[in-house]
This record gives C-alpha cells, structure tokens and sequence, in this order.
C-alpha cells in the first residue's frame, strides 16, 4: 500500500512536470510582457527579448514550422508533410486552440506511463522527473523508448504497461524524427530477443499496428506513408551537416565519456547493450549536432536519464546537481500548477494568446496579393496562416529544411505535379546558409512557371503563368581547390553542381557526430555551404540576397569554398549557362 502510494504520488508530480497544460504558454516564458511574434525578420532586439524569456519556438523559423503543424492536426488538413517532425508533431511545440484536449491527455497518459516503466525503482523515476524539467517535452521524446527497453530487459514479459509504452513508442515515433529512429532501435532489440528466446515477436508486431493506428488517427492516407518514412530517413542522415551549429561543452563530453564507460561496465544482455551503445549514438545526434541555447539541456538529460535507470539509487543526488543550471525558474512551476488545478482557465488563455499572435502578424504585414491557392517559399508561412489564405505546403514546407538532394526533388516534384496558383517567395538566413541552397531544384522551376505580380522588403508575390521552357545553352566543367577562388564565365542565369568530399576520417566523423561547417563566397557574398544541396546543383546567377533579385540580381563573377582538413581538397564544378523560352 505504501509504495503504491508513493508511485501515485510520483505519478501526479510527473502529470505537472511534464503536462503541457498552459497550451500555448508552451512552460516557457511570461505572456503578459510577450512581444509581437515577428511576420519579418525580427530585429535583434524583438528576438532577444522573447529568448529572454524562454520563447525560443516563438522566433521564426520555428513559430511558422510548429503552426502549420498544429494546424494541419487541428484542421485534419490533406496536407503531405515531411520535415523533422511527423503528422503528430503538434505534441512537441506550439498551440491552435482545437488541439488543446488531445495535448493534455496523451501527454498525460506519456507521463504516467514513463514513471510506471520505471515503478521498481522510484527514487530514480523521481530524479528523473527533475532532469526532465529542464525541457519535458523534447527529453521525453528522446529517453522514453531507453525506459522501454530497460523495462522489458528488466523482466522479460509483457504487461499492460509495456503494451502500452510499445504503442506510445508509435506515437513517438510520428511526433519527431529522432524519435522514430530511437524507437526503432528499442524495438527492433527486443523484437531480437524475443525471437532468439524463441517467442512470438509481438513487440515489433504491436508497434508497426500502433503506428499505422497513430498515422491514420492523425488524419494520413496510407499512400503517403512510404514517401514519408523515405523523406524522414533522408531529414535524419543529412541532419549533422545541415543543422550543426555551435561548439559542445567539455562538460556534455565528459559526460558522454562517462555513459559509454558505464554501459560497457554494466556487461548486460548483448542484445541490450548493442541497443544502448546505438541509443548513445542517437543521443549525441540529437543532443550534440546543434550546440545551441535551444538545445543544450537535451544531451545532460538523455544521459542522466541513462543512469538513473541503470545505476545505483545514489547518483539520483548526482543527477539533480548536474541538471540544476538547465531547469527553468521556481516562478514557472507555480504557474504549471495554477494551470493544472484550472486546466479551463488556461485554454482560455492560450486561445487568446493563440488569437492575439495572429493579429500581431497582420498588424505587421499588409495582405499579400495573391488569390487562389498559395504556397510560402522561405520559413514565414504564418503569414498565409494568418490571413486565411488557400494555403497549400509543399511536403517540405520550410525551404532550409530541403537540405537533402531528395528532399529537394520532392518539393520539386510537388511544383510540378500539384501546383499551387500564387506563391510567396522569401529569402531567409537560416543558420547563415547561403540562401540559394535552400529548396534549391524548385528555383528553375519557378523561373519557368512563376511571374512577380508585387514586391516588398518581405516576399515577391508570383502567379502561375503559361510555362515557359528552361534550356542549357552550354555546359563546362570547372577544377579548383577548397580556399582558392574560382573564376565564373559571365551568365545571366547558370546553374552549378558542386562536388566537395570528405575524407575517409570525415565519413567516419560524420557518422558518429558531425563535421565541421564549409563556406561559399561568390562574389564576395558568404554563406554556408552544404555539400548534399550543392552537388544536385544550385542557381549560382543571378546572385540572390533578397527576393526580388530572383529575376534580376548582378551575375556571378567568382566563388570560394573554405573548409577544414576533413574534406578533399579538390573541387569538381559543373556549370550549365541557362536560357528561358
């Protein structure tokens, strides 16, 4: 009775902790000295006061990407999305008003279920608790497949509430990329040691019925579910390259020194321990690639999550220590409650939230020109949202996240196949990338398709057109060197594949954490060059810093890639001169 008691209780801690229940607050920040959320590029004040106060997914690119998110989930829109979150990705970030029911209970039920997967060891289901306070939703999606699979090597046999966590791992799995791949991993392990046990496999079986579940719950046909899990694999593979940014702490080093020193010490089922080394893996991908503010809590709590489940009760003590710099201010947890004990109350304050966010947009953008369906090239589809345009998203609506040849195909295709009649074009500097590498194979196709009806500092407004046809005129291969500038031949409009490899050093680097960054300048203008864009091929003139220049900029007289010792010096560069007709 008495350890029921306290399981009961850890699970009501867990149900505040980790609950999204002020909605739109999202845990983060004070609403009532919340700026506008910025339609343009926010100055750096604007963006510094709302990280000021913890609003990180409220700055774009991230407010438009978990909008339409929740959006398509809320509205069951047709849409086919592929992007580093999956048709239930409004469970990670971001508000509309018809999601806040399902938000509440499945987080809830995820909640209770994660301290019920560790119930033979509460101390450590209560530190846990702790570490995931410092970002509950994002360390959930990243530990909770590792406390399946220590549950179930821990007894060998299912229960209700291993059942229940395989078909939670489903839901995962559509939530985040990251989440499908660890999910998998767990999966496929002790789908293995069932069958070497000489059992039905029941464990894979339950998740791939789960997860078709999840995915037609969500609204999905069935036929975009393959094309899906392709482009989610190509989002995952190309993700250290494209999304890397800052340097990781020694700390989070150590610290993963340390956790890999432990599961070798631990000497568990092999199959167990195979599981956990690649789990590891899949922690530094997430958790060290992008060493940024938005990000840093999330390597400490996979690990420490790690031990508690593992190690003695002791480094629970430990573990609080570590995780103490990343958890959010006592003020936060007394509004978490004041939510809870009104969960009413709280919607109706995020409704108005969610309300006022629209509004602020409109109030700092005029209508854009278009009529008929419309697709946002750039990161600001809050904008379409906002007005109530026939928004239509390519499957890769954010153009910095088309940073895979595949990817950008897919989008390509989209423009072909299914064309929407009006498009907003915007240049943005997601991650300092040269801006001609994002969604880089639709730009022909728009210069053939598209003309400009209207201009601002934001977007060039386009209306579909009669086609026109993109011809190579000429073509020429270039040889060069990282660091030493190339000379261009003079074109009004040419395209470039560029060819930089890695080093058999850097293959290997690449696969268990990430290389360093390349840069591109042409003409003097620099920015971030990505080798999987760039080697499908990009349009090199005119040059494009802004959206207008799409259809006028100053042609391309030189370009330079910088890289470091991981990369062959050689560079391959095939120019095709284009001519439309």
């Amino acid at each position: 009775m008495r350890r029921a008691a306290v399981l009961g209780l850890i699970i009501v801690a867990a149900l505040l902790v980790i609950v999204p229940w002020q909605g739109e607050l999202d845990r983060l920040g004070d609403a009532a000295a919340l700026p506008p959320v910025p339609a343009a590029i926010p100055t750096i004040d604007i963006a510094l006061s709302l990280l000021s106060r913890g609003l990180s997914w409220r700055v774009e690119p991230d407010y438009s990407l978990f909008l339409v998110h929740n959006v398509q989930f809320a509205e069951r829109r047709p849409w086919h999305l592929a992007t580093t979150y999956g048709p239930w990705g409004f469970l990670f970030r971001g508000y509309a008003p018809r999601n806040y029911a399902p938000l509440v209970a499945l987080w809830s039920a995820l909640a209770a279920l994660a301290v019920l997967l560790l119930r033979d060891r509460p101390v450590a289901a209560a530190a846990m608790l702790v570490v995931l306070a410092a970002d509950p939703r994002a360390g959930m999606l990243l530990v909770f497949p590792l406390l399946l699979l220590r549950a179930w090597f821990a007894a060998r046999a299912h229960s209700a509430t291993t059942i229940g966590a395989i078909a939670a791992t489903g839901l995962l799995g559509l939530v985040k990329a990251s989440s499908l791949v660890l999910g998998g991993v767990v999966v496929a392990a002790i789908g293995v040691d069932e069958v070497r046990r000489r059992r039905v496999p029941w464990t894979p079986i339950v998740y791939a019925a789960s997860l078709l579940a999840w995915w037609l719950i969500a609204g999905q046909d069935l036929g975009w579910i393959a094309p899906f899990l392709r482009a989610t694999w190509h989002v995952t593979s190309g993700y250290g390259e494209a999304a890397s940014a800052g340097t990781t702490p020694v700390l989070t080093v150590l610290m993963f020194v340390a956790a890999i020193a432990f599961v070798a010490w631990l000497r568990r089922d092999a199959i167990e321990t195979a599981a956990l080394a690649l789990l590891l893996l899949g922690f530094a991908k997430a958790g060290l690639v992008r060493a940024d503010i938005f990000h840093a809590a999330l390597a400490p709590m996979a690990l420490l999550t790690l031990m508690l489940a593992y190690a003695p009760r002791w480094t629970a003590i430990a573990a609080v220590a570590i995780i103490a710099p990343y958890l959010p201010a006592p003020g936060e947890l007394g509004r978490q409650i004041i939510a809870m004990a009104n969960p009413a109350a709280a919607k109706r304050a995020s409704d108005a939230l969610y309300a006022r966010d629209l509004a602020s947009i409109r109030a700092r953008l005029p209508r854009p020109p278009v009529d008929g369906t419309v697709d946002v090239y750039g990161n600001w589809q809050s904008v379409a949202i906002a007005y109530g345009l026939d928004y239509r998203p390519r499957p890769v609506f954010q153009s910095y996240i088309a940073y895979d040849a595949a990817l950008a195909a897919m989008n390509a295709r989209h423009l072909r196949d299914d064309p929407p009649q009006s498009l907003l074009f915007a240049i943005n500097y997601t991650d300092g990338r040269y801006p001609a590498l994002d969604d880089a194979l639709s730009w022909p196709e728009i210069l053939a398709h598209y003309a400009p009806v209207a201009a601002s500092r934001d977007f060039v407004a386009m209306r579909r057109m009669k086609p026109r046809t993109l011809r190579v005129v000429a073509a020429r291969t270039l040889h060069g060197r990282l660091g030493e500038p190339l000379a261009i031949p003079p074109a009004a409009l040419l395209w470039a594949e560029v060819h930089v490899e890695t080093t058999m050093l850097g293959k290997l680097l690449a696969f268990a954490y990430k290389l360093p960054e390349l840069r591109i300048a042409v003409n003097g203008i620099e920015g971030r060059f990505l080798r999987r864009t760039a080697g499908a091929g990009f349009l090199l003139s005119p040059i494009v810093t802004q959206p207008r220049e799409l259809f006028g900029g100053q042609p391309a007289r030189s370009m330079t890639i910088r890289g470091g010792g991981l990369y062959e010096r050689d560079v391959t560069v095939v120019l095709k001169e284009l001519r439309v007709e």
